[in-house]
């Protein structure tokens, strides 16, 4: 049983320093003082891929928010961007293996691997994106 603000805290310590360095501005927001069971390794490794995808989406900048709330039984996290959004055609493909756009490096792997963890702990993750408006994942785990 991990504490879920314990957890924001430790992934924005991480990401931070790399992210201030690119200028982007990350902020937390962390809504409810709940704990979650989950795989604290991994979970974050979910988390750093989706930060590591919106840090590719804003490559002059740009605003990353990291929001956790308490919905229907569920912690949800949500990573907001302000990148240049996914195309509509790569939006059913991203979860896929290998699935990488426009990305100069990287396997394509990362959202496969995210998704895969996510599931794992009974969670769904989701993605709203609009072209120029930027992206938000959405990861819901059972509370």
């Amino acid at each position: 049983l991990y504490d879920v603000k314990g957890f924001a805290e430790n992934i924005a310590t991480l990401v931070e320093p790399n992210l201030k360095e690119k200028h982007i501005e990350f902020q937390k927001q962390v809504n409810c003082n709940c704990f979650c069971t989950f795989d604290k390794e991994r979970l974050s490794r979910a988390f750093l891929n989706i930060i590591n995808n919106a840090e590719d989406a804003m490559p002059n900048g740009g605003n990353i928010l990291f929001q956790v709330s308490r919905a229907n039984g569920n912690v949800v996290f949500e990573v907001k961007d302000s990148g240049s959004g996914i195309p509509e055609e790569i939006k059913e493909k991203l979860f896929q293996p290998f699935a990488t756009f426009g990305k100069k490096k990287g396997t394509g792997l990362g959202l496969a691997i995210t998704k895969k963890i996510i599931e794992e702990h009974r969670g769904e993750v989701s993605v709203e994106s609009f072209a120029g408006k930027g992206t938000t994942f959405k990861v819901k785990l059972p509370a």
